[in-house]
Order: structure tokens, then C-alpha cells, then sequence
């Protein structure tokens, strides 16, 4: 097995919609770690959004209002207005409280012991009604339910105790919102039970959390604020267990000074830590010091960076603790999401809490869960403009990855494109046939979430995905980015590995940046085709070069860390060896705002510890940590921060020791440290350097990624789509003159097929052939494959509403009769023939091409000029009508998700059709790697290029390619000055350009023939996909053509349009069972057969003969082999050898459109 694949920076598309801003969300999590996203859309619905794995979208969404009981007023028609939700701790079973209301009433629902799974929560969910039945008081006329909380607490071999508090609003409170609180019992017989809560506490004036001492029997809640006129902290059981008509006692606890708000987490032993944020920062309650009068522990005191990293002032705690680790999150005054974490069991020593780092900015809403089988942070934030994102940090290298909630969606129109790192994997066995629908396992060194051949993955170094490659041999793995750093994977097929690193190829473009020059050189290119420098002309040169010495140097660090992207082992180090370390850094100065670069052991400390106001120190004692008073992060925090605050950093030094860097960055008086211990860190840090001379991440992936440029694109697509148009309109005009055309052909052919068997052989093989062809550069890469991705993945939803108008297949069987009586006659010479190029087939990389012509003569030359003629004028008489109504289906309109809304988007309200499809998937890679080849676009803006695209007839592009138009040509604007370079007339360039489309528009060809297979009967627009297809698949014969057709030529388009008649009527209703199972596999092996003459005619009629042309003629060798395996899809061969026949068939057809592809390179580089 081989293993190729190419990664690329790019943006891509999904068919999805981003879930829109939520009034109120909450946040779950299933046993295998992944999201239960509960919330209330801005239609008032509850929802449920799970993270769904093996799923076109990632996520699920389901209306959980449909799934409340019949039969209650507010259950059919009332809007969601509150929700709460609690997990079991042991078995992660879901207890949920829902608050309904109407006409000004509220409803509570509970739903209690809920398994993670989706089945269960589409179909299975059972509500319990809480109607208020409190003896305290008379039923309110209209229940206003203003908070409910709670808490489930496991409990041995049971379903967990389930503790519930909800807070309304008094009835008859003189115009004041003041609050009473119940115990929500719903296994009882009086469900709502008065809870103790002090008079005149006003709605908004508390927050509360529910927890559990280890004294008490019983859970609790804690209530923080304004209680009886003064600001208090308490905590009150749920109730008096040793006495059911008294009210259980409150605990008060002391709170720090300016305390704004509380959260709890439950412990291991199943108790509650309860975390205040002050003005002085962090507190903490350890459940043992949940007494009468006690002060809470400082853990981490306030001491902000840059107005944030600090919990002082916050006003929404969360935390939560999962098997070695404990969060804390907190939204502070500046809108900034603040987080840090230590090891369980340790939240009480202040040393053992990681830096407080602000993570996200302009946050509104957030909601977090430790995942269960990692403990790494999943976040969800809801920021300013209503954007709903999910971040999620790696456990090992700490990077945070950011997407966003993709649900389906049946609209055309919806897209979500997003920055990517796309990497295209290519299988195939060792004599290059294409591992089709072959086992593949895929694993990442760190958790990611990814889309693979468009279903979403989450990966990671512990286990393994297994997934299928598609009809082409092909895997395409999307991994979602906001920033440079991108997670490797491992692409394992049978024995063979392939580490993939994504960022291999921007790499590769960072490593040219030697100096200041290189940056000021460097111009990116937008989709528009305008281009810009990289670095305004506003920064210094002395910027510039200081910002080249630091991704050297970035670079030099990258080199020695593992290639895998895992993280490398620090070791301890001595003073000696400190000393030892290298040292280059940067600082800006205050006063000119210019950098300066500055390396070796002395500047850079000095510049450090001036700054610290510690240079009294001896040098032996500067190179510790403690020393600087540094703060320790880890590297996916500390640049996620910087991110933000790159421009407050007074100065950066890099440490270089052992093979590992450590970072410092000095920024608010204050210095952070990290370590550069695996690929990813280091990116960031060559992302920060980046931003000092205003290139930010937008910038970055217009250089160091890939940018569609539409305009050079769709001007390619013009040309080729005109050239398919007026080809087959002239097939089309030429039909009644057909039988002359393909009998002429035949007379020539029978007097000249006898003196092939004398060709002249050079004796070169083809596989010395192919290993001695030159490479086709980018045409495995993920930029190529896009529009091929894109409509693979939607011919399932390509709309069935197109209908073509077809013939009535009434009496179709009676039409065959003539052709069917015919081809029983012939029956026998032709499956011998197949017999007989199908053991051919197995030896046909050992031989010379002229070997393998003399061979195929020898075996069907009796039959070529014999009765092969019959059969194809047979052929044409029954169904040539058939071509009059070819335009109905290729300018079918197509509705694709994603092709269709861009292709409209970028040509400015075009519809898409079938052969505009086709185009576009040929003209992508055209251009693509004609640019890579020649360093200009194929067909440049001007009026040559315009009269090809506009041309009205085929005989007019054949004169505009011809040696009289050159003139025209060379003076079309700008043309002349690139003919100087490229030295390629039009013929060359559009035959070029043909060619190198032949791969895609093949694999195009091979994935819709599975899919047709597999689904039998389909929409008339996949049947115009097919028939375009296939005149696409023919451009090396068409541009045989150009300039001047000779008579080999005519009669290759003789049998082309024969053949084109045939895939018409395999496309139509005319199809029917002698046909599909009989008449057309047999038709494709002579049809393809006899293609192969005008090749080897119009080979040996050349003086002279290029490398090119050898490829060309081995490209139709694989083409025709291909055609005559396929007659072993005949039906009475049996399932086994016609899923072989069809295996065989496509791999020599794909072999031979990648030989004419790089027979198309080969043609443009002179050869």
C-alpha cells in the first residue's frame, strides 16, 4: 500500500447552519466525554444539542418541548422561561426542571434519570408535572417562578437523590419582588415544601448554588447577597431530617470584602467546595470549614494584567471537579472569561492553582464541563454580536481549538466556511490502483475534532478511528482553526503509517523568511486576484529584519521537538547547565515604538532584570525562574492571552537549553513563562512575532495557505465549458452524416492496422514510462480536490425536482431487437477478446506501449475490421435521435449545497447547471497546476481569451488556435511579455489545461458510477452530471482537434459520438433491461476498443514524437483496456465478477487519466 497526502491552510465549507445566540444555556456530558448542550432558542423552545459523532453536521438538536406530556395547558402551548439541569456524578445520568409558561403563569416539569444516549432523548423522556400544591400558603392566581436550582448526589446501586430549590415571587407583596423559597420534592405527595429563606429578600438581589457538608444528612444551598437588609452568606439544609414540621437550621459564613459571587463543585467524597470571588480574588470553603462564623482561604489573590486575569469583580462563578482536576471559571467586569485549575484534592494551597488567564473576551454567557475521559476544559461562550462558540483546550499541549455548534440544515443556501487545515490522503496498492472503499485508521497525538470524508471525528493518541476511504482511494480530513497551530495525525492503512503534519507546508514557506528583504519581497494575492505586501510599507526595515531573526530562530527550536507533535520531555536542570543556555529576545522601544533584537546570554538578561529592578542579583541566581518572579503558564494559555495584549508586551526573551526553549514575555510590570515544548507552542510564538509588524492570522493564511482566485478560475471554466458546449454541438449538428464519417473511418482503418504490428519499439516500458514522467504538482492536494469533495458529498442531495422530458420506454424492447440479433452473432469473438486483454491487463505495466498495441491487434485486429463496423452503424440507427434533446441535460439547473450558492456568489447570480458543474470541477485544477507550472494564469483577462470563451461554434475555437491567430494572440494585452517565458502557443496552453483536468473530472466519473450503482434509479440532474462527465473525460481526444483535425481524428469523432449517444441513452428511460444489462457493457468494450485506433493512427502520422505524445498514447491504451474490462459487468457473470470487472475497469480508467494529466505536464513544460 502507498500512503500519499498534502495538507493545505484554507478555508472551507460545510453544508450547516452555526446555531444562533441562545436566551439562557447550560452545559452536560455524555460517558464518552462528548457535549449535552441544553438551552433556550429565541423562539422559546428547550432544546437539546448533542455533540454527535459519525454525523454529517457534529450535532443534533432536539425539541424537548415536544417531548413534554400531553394534556397540560402550558406543555402544548407555553414558551420555555427557565431550565435547570444536573448530572449524577457516578453514572452521568441526567436529572433536568423546566419552567413553562403562559398567559402569565408558570409550569414546572422534571425529568429525572435520564441516560446520555440520543435514542433516549428523542423518543424516551419522561416528564413528571409539578403542579404548586404547597399547604403554606393558598395556590397563587399566577405562579412567577424566578430561579430553580439543582443537584444530584449519587447514591449506592440507586438512581441518585435528586435536590431541588425553586424561588417565586410572594403574591400581595406591596409592590416590592420579594421572594419565597420551596423544596421541590417530586416523589412526595406534596411536592412544593416551604423552605427557610429571611423576609424581605428581593428578586435579583441573591445568588445561590446548592451543596453538601459532610456533617449534614441532607444536601443544601448556599445563598449569597442582600438577606434582611444586610449582605450575608449562608447555607440551610434542605431540610430538618430529625424533625419534618421544624425548618432546618441556617449556617452563616463569612465572606470576603466586596464579594460579588459564589460557585460550587462536589469532591470525591461527595461534598462541596464553595469558591467566592472578592475583591481580593479567589476564596475557598473546604466542606470541613463550613461552620458558624468561619473565614474562607485566600487561594488566589488578585493581581491583574493588563485590566483582566483577575476573579475580583466577577459576576458569574462556575466549577466544577472531574477525576484529577478542578476548574474555576469566572466572568469579570471587563467581559473577560477568566480561568485556572489545580489537582483535586489540593484546591486549598494557593501554590497548586495555575495563573488566572483570560481565555475569551466580550463574553455574555458561558457554560463549561471537565471532559470525563481527559479532564480537559470544553467552553461554550456566548460574546458580543451574539456568536455562540466552543473552545476546547488540549489536556497535553494545552492549545485551545475553536468552532462553533453546526446543525443540519435543508436550505441550499446555508454555508458555514470556516479557516481549516485540509489535508487530502490518496490510497493505493502498490501498482497504483486506487484503494477503493479500503479499511483506514486515523489517530491524533492530542484530542481534535475533525470532519472525515464530511462526518465528524473526534480524535486522539489512545485509540483509533476506523474509517473507508471513498470510490477514488481518497480520505479528507478537516480540522477547524482560528490560529496557526494545527494537531498531527497518523493515517495508517494494512502496514503502512504515514505521520501527517498540517502545518508541513506553511513550514516549508516560514523557512524561506532569512532576512528583512524576504519579508518586504512577498506579495499575497486575494480572491479577486489583486495583489498586496505582505508587510505595509509602514514598518522598518528594521522591524522586518528583527522579525526574520525570530522565525529562524523560531524554526531552529521547531527542529528539535518531536515531528509527531507530541510533547517533549523536559529534564531538570542544573545551575551549570542554565548558564549554558542560549539566550536572543526582543524589546520595544518606549519611546520609537521600534524592535529590537537582541541575542546572547547577558543582553538578554540584562534586558529582563533591569526592567525587574533585580540586576544587584549574581548571574547564577538571574537564570532561576523564582528569581524573575516569573508566572508559570501553559503555552496554549499564556499565547491565547497574548493574542490580545501583544501590543502591551515591553519585551520577549527565548531561552534555549537541552533542546527545549522556554519563552518569557515581559507584559504590566509583570513576566509569564512558558515552555515551547511541542510544535504547536512554537507556531503560536511565530503567530505573536508576526503580529509586532502587523501581520495578523488573515494575512498569515493568504501567504502561508491557499486562496481560491475565482476571477483566473472562472475564466478557465468559461474556456473549457465552451469548448465542451461547442464540441458537442457539433457532434450534435454532424449526427445524420454519422454512418459516412464512421465508414470512412473503418476503410482507412483496415488499410493501415496490418502495418502496425511493424512499429518501431523503443522497448521502454510502461511503468519506466511513468517513473520517468515528471511530477504533476498539486494535483493530490486538498485545493484541487475541493469542487470534486464538495459534489461527491451532495449527490444524495442533489434536488429530485428537475425533470428531463424523455422518451417513452414503452416499446423499447422491440427498438434492440436488431442490435440485440447482432450482437448474439458477435457474442463470442467479443467475450474471447475480453478474455483475452483481461489477462493482458495483468501484465501491461512490463511492456512498451507499441508492445501492448501489437499485442491488442493481434487479439481483436480480425474483429476491428471485421464486424465491429455493423455493430457501431447498428447502434447509430436505432438511437441517434436520442442526441437532439442532450441540452436539456446538461443545462439542467443544478441546486448542490455549497458548489451551487458560491458558483452564484462568485459569477455574480449565474445558476449552476450540469456542464457548468463539470467545468468548474476540470478548470480548478487547471488552473491550480498550470500556475505551479508555469507561474501564470492559463487564460489571462483579455480579448483572446474572451473570443475562446464566447466562440459560437467549434470550428471557430479550432481557428482561433490555429498558427494564423498567433499574432492575435501574442498582442492580446500582457500576453506578449509571458509568451517570452511560457513559449506556448493557445493550442498548447488550452491542451495543457484539457489534460490536466483529466484526473479530477476521472475520479468525478468513478464516484458518481458507485453512487449509481448504489442507488439504481436517480434524478435527471445526476443523470446530467453523468452525461457532462463523460464529454469532459474526452477533451484529450477533442483537443486532437486542434488546430487542424486530420482523418484519424474524424473518424475518433465518429465513434465519440457513438459513444455520446450511448451514455445519452444510458441516461434516459430508454434504459431498460436489455439495454442496461446487455446491450451497453458489450457497446463500452467495442466502442473502446476501436477508440484506440485514432490514437495509435494519430501517433505513428506525427514526424516526430515527444514525450508527451508517448504519455497520450499510453493514456488511451488504459483508457480502451479499461472499456473492454468493463464487459465483465455483464449480468449473467454473477455479483462476484462484476464487482471485480468494475474494480478492474476503473483503476486502468483512472491509470489512464492520470498518465494523460501528466502527459498534459509534459506538453507545458516542452517535453
Amino acid at each position: 500500500m502507498r500512503i500519499l497526502a498534502q495538507s493545505e491552510l484554507m478555508k472551507n465549507q460545510k453544508h450547516a447552519v452555526v446555531m444562533g445566540p441562545q436566551h439562557d444555556f447550560q452545559v452536560l456530558q455524555t460517558l464518552e466525554g462528548d457535549a449535552l448542550f441544553f438551552s433556550i432558542g429565541d423562539n422559546g423552545v428547550f432544546y437539546m444539542t448533542r455533540e454527535a459523532r459519525a454525523s454529517e453536521s457534529g450535532w443534533d438538536r432536539i425539541n424537548l418541548c415536544h417531548t413534554l406530556p400531553k394534556g397540560h395547558s402550558n406543555a402544548a402551548t407555553g414558551s420555555a422561561k427557565a431550565f435547570a439541569v444536573s448530572q449524577n456524578p457516578q453514572n452521568l445520568a441526567v436529572d433536568v426542571a423546566l419552567v413553562l409558561t403562559q398567559g402569565g403563569s408558570d409550569s414546572l416539569y422534571i425529568s429525572k434519570n435520564n441516560p446520555t444516549t440520543t435514542d433516549h432523548w428523542r423518543e424516551r423522556v419522561s416528564w413528571i408535572p409539578i403542579p404548586f400544591d404547597s399547604t403554606s400558603i393558598p395556590v397563587p392566581s399566577s405562579l412567577q417562578i424566578v430561579d430553580l436550582y439543582m443537584m444530584t448526589m449519587p447514591s449506592e446501586g440507586g438512581p441518585g437523590t435528586l435536590t431541588c430549590f425553586v424561588d417565586i415571587l410572594r403574591a400581595h407583596s406591596d409592590g416590592f419582588q420579594l421572594l419565597d423559597r420551596y423544596n421541590i420534592e417530586p416523589d412526595l405527595t406534596v411536592k412544593w415544601v416551604k423552605h427557610t429563606l429571611p423576609n424581605n429578600v428581593e428578586a435579583g438581589s441573591i445568588s445561590s448554588c446548592l451543596g453538601r457538608r459532610p456533617e449534614d444528612p441532607v444536601s443544601g444551598i448556599y445563598t449569597f447577597g442582600k438577606i434582611g437588609g444586610s449582605t450575608s452568606l449562608i447555607f440551610t439544609p434542605a431540610k430538618n431530617v430529625w424533625s419534618a414540621h421544624s425548618p432546618p437550621k441556617s449556617t452563616r459564613l463569612v465572606h470576603p470584602t466586596r464579594t460579588t459571587s459564589i460557585a460550587s463543585t462536589l469532591n470525591k467524597d461527595r461534598c462541596t467546595n464553595l469558591f467566592l470571588a472578592a475583591e481580593g480574588g479567589l476564596y475557598l470553603f473546604q466542606p470541613n470549614q463550613q461552620k458558624e462564623g468561619a473565614t474562607p482561604t485566600l487561594v488566589l489573590p488578585s493581581s491583574p494584567v493588563c485590566g483582566t486575569n483577575t476573579f475580583a469583580g466577577t459576576s458569574t462563578l462556575r466549577a466544577g471537579t472531574v477525576g484529577k482536576s478542578t476548574a474555576v471559571w469566572g466572568l469579570n467586569p471587563q467581559q473577560d472569561l477568566v480561568y485556572t485549575t489545580c489537582p483535586t484534592g489540593h484546591e486549598a494551597d494557593p501554590k497548586m492553582w495555575s495563573a488566572p488567564i483570560r481565555i475569551c473576551s466580550k463574553v455574555l454567557h458561558f457554560a463549561f464541563y471537565l471532559n470525563i475521559k481527559a479532564s480537559m476544559n470544553i467552553l461554550f461562550a456566548q460574546v458580543e454580536g451574539g456568536k455562540l462558540l466552543q473552545l476546547t483546550q488540549d489536556p497535553g499541549i494545552s492549545t485551545w481549538c475553536q468552532r462553533s455548534i453546526t446543525l443540519p440544515t435543508t436550505y441550499l443556501d446555508d454555508i458555514v466556511e470556516c479557516t481549516t487545515f485540509t489535508s487530502h490522503v490518496r490510497i493505493t496498492d502498490d501498482n497504483g490502483m486506487l484503494a477503493s472503499e479500503k479499511s483506514v485508521s486515523i489517530r491524533s497525538t492530542q484530542p481534535v475534532s475533525v470532519y472525515i470524508n464530511n462526518v465528524y471525528f473526534k480524535l486522539d493518541s489512545s485509540s483509533s478511528v476506523e474509517v473507508k476511504t471513498d470510490a477514488t482511494g481518497s480520505l479528507v480530513i478537516i480540522q477547524e482553526t482560528n490560529s496557526l497551530p494545527a494537531i498531527c495525525l497518523q493515517v495508517i492503512c494494512e502496514d503502512q503509517t504515514v505521520k501527517l503534519d498540517p502545518q508541513s507546508k506553511l513550514i516549508e514557506k516560514l523557512s524561506t523568511v532569512t532576512s528583512g528583504d524576504v519579508l518586504t519581497k512577498i506579495r499575497i494575492t486575494d480572491a479577486q486576484g489583486d495583489t498586496h505586501p505582505l508587510v505595509s510599507p509602514d514598518v522598518s526595515d528594521n522591524d522586518k529584519q528583527v522579525v526574520a531573526s525570530c522565525v529562524s530562530q523560531l524554526l531552529k527550536a521547531r527542529s528539535t521537538l518531536p515531528s509527531d507533535g507530541s510533547m517533549k520531555a523536559t529534564t531538570l536542570e542544573t545551575r551549570t547547565s542554565m548558564l549554558e543556555a542560549s539566550y536572543w529576545g526582543v524589546a520595544r522601544d518606549t519611546k520609537t515604538n521600534a524592535l529590537r533584537y537582541i541575542e546572547g546570554n547577558n543582553s538578554c538578561l540584562s534586558l529582563l532584570f533591569n526592567q525587574t529592578g533585580r540586576s544587584s542579583l549574581p548571574v547564577v541566581e538571574l537564570v532561576a525562574d523564582d528569581a524573575l518572579g516569573a508566572i508559570s503558564t501553559a503555552a496554549g494559555d499564556l499565547f491565547n492571552f497574548l493574542r490580545s495584549v501583544w501590543e502591551n508586551v515591553e519585551s520577549f526573551i527565548v531561552k534555549g537549553i537541552n533542546g527545549i526553549s522556554q519563552f518569557f514575555a515581559r507584559i504590566g510590570g509583570k513576566i509569564y513563562t512558558t515552555v515551547l515544548d511541542c510544535l504547536t507552542a512554537v507556531s503560536d510564538a511565530i503567530e505573536f512575532v508576526f503580529k509586532h509588524i502587523n501581520v495578523f492570522f488573515e494575512k498569515l493564511v493568504a501567504w502561508l495557505g491557499f486562496l481560491f482566485n475565482w476571477d483566473d478560475i472562472l475564466r478557465t471554466h468559461r474556456v473549457i465549458k465552451n469548448v465542451l458546449r461547442q464540441y458537442t454541438r457539433k457532434l450534435v449538428d454532424e449526427v445524420d452524416n454519422l454512418e459516412d464519417q464512421v465508414h470512412r473511418g473503418f476503410e482507412e482503418l483496415k488499410q493501415n492496422i496490418h502495418s502496425w504490428a511493424d512499429l518501431p519499439d523503443s522497448g521502454q516500458t510502461v511503468a519506466e514510462q511513468q517513473r520517468n514522467a515528471p511530477e504533476v504538482p498539486g494535483s493530490d492536494s486538498p485545493q484541487c480536490n475541493w469542487a470534486l469533495y464538495h459534489t461527491a458529498n451532495a449527490f444524495p442531495k442533489i434536488d429530485q425536482n428537475v425533470r428531463y422530458e424523455r422518451r417513452e420506454a414503452s416499446n423499447a424492447d422491440g427498438d434492440w431487437q436488431p442490435l440485440i440479433n447482432t450482437l448474439d452473432e458477435e457474442k463470442k469473438v467479443i467475450m474471447n477478446t475480453g478474455k483475452q486483454i483481461k489477462e493482458l491487463a495483468g501484465q501491461i505495466q512490463t511492456m512498451s506501449p507499441i508492445k501492448i498495441i501489437q499485442k491488442i491487434i493481434g487479439i481483436s485486429g480480425e474483429f476491428i475490421v471485421g464486424s465491429a463496423e455493423n455493430l457501431v452503424l447498428e447502434l447509430l440507427e436505432v438511437v441517434k435521435q436520442v442526441i437532439k434533446g442532450i441540452w436539456e441535460l446538461l443545462d439542467a439547473p443544478l441546486e448542490i449545497p455549497i458548489i451551487s450558492p458560491i458558483y452564484k456568489m462568485i459569477t455574480k447570480g449565474d445558476t449552476l447547471s450540469c456542464l457548468d458543474l463539470v467545468s468548474l470541477i476540470a478548470a480548478i485544477p487547471g488552473t491550480i497546476i498550470f500556475k505551479l507550472l508555469t507561474s501564470h494564469t492559463p487564460f489571462p483577462n483579455n480579448p483572446y481569451t474572451r473570443s475562446l470563451s464566447m466562440a459560437s461554434s467549434f470550428s471557430e475555437i479550432s481557428s482561433l488556435l490555429s498558427e494564423e491567430q498567433s499574432s492575435y494572440y501574442l498582442m492580446s494585452s500582457l500576453q506578449a511579455e509571458k509568451q517570452d517565458t511560457l513559449k506556448l502557443t493557445p493550442y498548447q496552453q488550452l491542451t495543457g489545461v484539457l489534460k490536466l483536468s483529466s484526473v479530477p473530472i476521472g475520479y468525478a466519473s468513478l464516484w458518481l458510477g458507485f453512487y449509481n450503482r448504489a442507488v439504481g434509479n436517480t434524478s435527471s440532474q445526476i443523470r446530467g452530471i453523468s452525461v457532462a462527465l463523460w464529454v469532459a473525460n474526452a477533451t484529450p481526444a477533442i483537443s486532437a482537434n486542434f488546430p487542424t483535425p486530420s482523418g484519424w481524428t474524424l473518424f475518433g469523432d465518429g465513434i465519440m459520438t457513438a459513444g455520446f449517444i450511448k451514455i445519452i441513452v444510458d441516461n434516459s428511460s430508454l434504459s431498460v433491461r436489455p439495454w442496461k444489462d446487455y446491450i451497453s457493457p458489450i457497446m463500452t468494450a467495442v466502442l473502446g476498443l476501436l477508440g484506440l485506433s485514432p490514437s495509435i493512427g494519430g501517433y505513428i502520422a506525427k514526424k516526430e514524437h515527444k514525450t508527451s505524445d508517448g504519455l497520450a498514447l499510453t493514456a488511451s491504451i488504459f483508457s480502451s483496456v479499461g472499456s473492454v474490462l468493463y464487459l465483465g459487468t455483464l449480468k449473467e457473470f454473477g455479483p462476484e465478477i462484476v464487482a471485480t470487472s468494475i474494480v478492474l475497469s476503473s483503476g486502468c480508467a483512472v491509470i489512464g487519466n492520470s498518465v494523460s494529466t501528466i502527459s498534459g505536464v509534459s506538453l507545458l513544460s516542452g517535453a
